[in-house]
């Protein structure tokens, strides 16, 4: 399992607001839906400081509020966050980090 940074190529201006990681980690989601929460379990693709790419074989929503665990390379420590799913391409979704600013 390795971590590559990947960076624009020369000449081109990303709109990215953070570099990305390729990854390949386990992940777990948690949500609520209907009253029920569910677990799932997936797989981490991509990894920056504002989100992640999870591959997850359930049918997630734009908008759909989810937790996030997962333990980054090189850590023993397992990280959860929660999030936001901002796209989706077939089971592919793209999840935004979020920060509970009451938490602060």
């Amino acid at each position: 399992m390795g971590t590559e940074i990947v960076l624009p190529g020369r000449g081109y201006q990303s709109s990215r607001r953070w570099a990305r990681y390729k990854v390949e980690v386990p992940v777990v989601i948690t949500f609520r839906r209907r009253g029920k929460v569910t677990v799932v379990e997936g797989r981490g693709s991509a990894l920056s400081c504002g989100g992640m790419t999870i591959f997850l074989p359930t049918d997630l929503h734009i908008g759909d509020p989810v937790a996030v665990e997962f333990t980054p390379p090189y850590s023993r420590q397992p990280v959860m966050m929660k999030g936001i799913v901002r796209n989706c391409h077939i089971y592919s979704y793209g999840v935004e980090f979020i920060c509970d600013k009451d938490a602060a």
